[in-house]
């Protein structure tokens, strides 16, 4: 697994030094960063740090918003839950701007962990149903079965354990149409511990059974030992005592191999009640005090969660103050440009009823004009015509005349000579 892990990191090395200062390095250093972030969180965050400059100078939203969930994972990883939380919502808040509705579901659920993991379930829980209200409808089956085993091992915890099989089984079919083998193994676990919590051991043994069945061909060894122990812890309260100590057995193997004290905590309190119901109360005692020590222990760590959950909440609250009074803002600036865009849709509308006032007065005075000229043209025609037959008259009067003249005068001419001639 460790070669298979340094071959991964050297390959995303050697793409990343060849190429070009583009969104698809940002995206090559991002996967670095996942795969070192886990055994070396330090050089995660020099890289992740990288990712975001480059991000930043592109001036590409959605990956910057990634790369501060990135940051986000590492500071979790490393129990510095106030800077965790404050990359969760710098980034939920880039993602918001840009309105990337996947990226606010991410950005919710891993803040919805986080609040998990520091026991305050009530927040968690309004973060996951908040990432659960966006993801419902993206068809993303694998996110929308991550958060439902989210919900469903909260109410686990909150011990509404009706709940927490509703979301868990919902979870697990989804996870079995993808053939996720990681997410089948964790919701067959939580079924099956969601049962036994319900007093319903004989109902859980078969999902507790196939769970370890799983996880053994994943080879995830933390998680075979938690299965381990939830199985023994079933097969005791049934009576199947050898079986719950071979269980047991296995799982101190697997707790030394990984350095799990939570669950090298767990796995003395069930060898206890184990021992005890063996009738061996020495040593059913001895396992109980190696269970109290380490409970302790866990408990001082409870503590500095409890003060780091305080510390987280007032960061939050801040965050939250700062991020509220940023939305009052935009939506003052927002509510003002409508009020402007009003202002002028008003302007413009007015402006227009009163030039379609101003047309209507023109056409009507265009048409009584129209009307007025059809009147005077008629009139002038009729003038015109009776101009002419006067004119026709007279003329006609005068040529009679002139006719009548003439031989008026030849009249006189033939007198005359008639006269002389006498």
């Amino acid at each position: 697994m460790l070669g298979q892990y340094q071959r991964q990191a050297d390959s995303l090395r050697n793409l990343i030094a060849s190429a070009p200062e583009d969104t698809n390095k940002v995206n090559l250093q991002m996967k670095l960063t996942w795969i070192v972030m886990h055994n070396e969180p330090e050089k995660a965050t020099t890289i992740s740090n990288e990712a975001l400059a480059l991000a930043t100078k592109l001036d590409w939203k959605k990956g910057m918003g990634t790369c501060y969930s990135y940051r986000g994972f590492i500071y979790e990883n490393t129990a510095d839950n106030t800077h965790a939380m404050e990359c969760y919502l710098k980034g939920l808040k880039i993602f918001e701007e840009i309105n990337y509705t996947q990226g606010k579901a991410i950005a919710y659920s891993n803040i919805g962990v986080l609040y998990g993991n520091l026991g305050d379930n009530k927040n968690a829980l309004i973060y996951y149903f908040k990432s659960y209200e966006i993801l419902k409808s993206s068809g993303n089956k694998y996110r929308i079965a991550v958060v439902l085993c989210n919900i469903g091992t909260r109410y686990n915890e909150m011990k509404q354990y009706d709940k927490a099989l509703e979301y868990c089984n919902q979870s697990l079919g989804l996870f079995k149409e993808i053939d996720n083998k990681t997410g089948i193994a964790t919701l067959l676990l939580n079924v099956g511990e969601a049962l036994s919590n319900k007093n319903d051991d004989k109902a859980a043994m078969p999902y507790l059974k196939e769970s370890l069945k799983t996880w053994k061909e994943v080879d995830s060894k933390h998680d075979i030992a938690q299965t381990l122990i939830s199985l023994a812890n079933s097969q005791i309260i049934l009576g199947q005592l050898a079986d719950a100590k071979q269980n047991l057995d296995t799982a101190f193997k697997y707790v030394k191999e990984v350095s799990a004290v939570d669950l090298e905590s767990q796995a003395w309190a069930k060898q206890s009640q184990l021992l005890k119901k063996q009738g061996k109360g020495i040593e059913a005692l001895d396992a109980f005090t190696k269970y109290i020590t380490l409970r302790d222990s866990l408990n001082n760590l409870e503590k500095q969660n409890q003060l780091a959950r305080k510390d987280m909440q007032f960061e939050y609250d801040k965050k939250e103050t700062v991020l509220k009074a940023d939305q009052e803002k935009k939506e003052a600036v927002s509510n003002e440009e409508k009020k402007r865009q009003r202002i002028i849709i008003y302007s413009i509308s007015f402006g227009f009823v009163l030039l379609l006032v101003l047309a209507l007065v023109i056409f009507r005075s265009l048409q009584q004009n129209k009307k007025q000229n059809k009147i005077i043209t008629e009139q002038k025609h009729l003038v015109e015509e009776k101009q002419k037959e006067i004119l026709d008259s007279i003329h006609y009067a005068k040529r009679i005349q002139t006719s009548l003249l003439t031989n008026e005068k030849y009249i006189n001419k033939t007198l005359n000579r008639l006269i002389n001639e006498k």
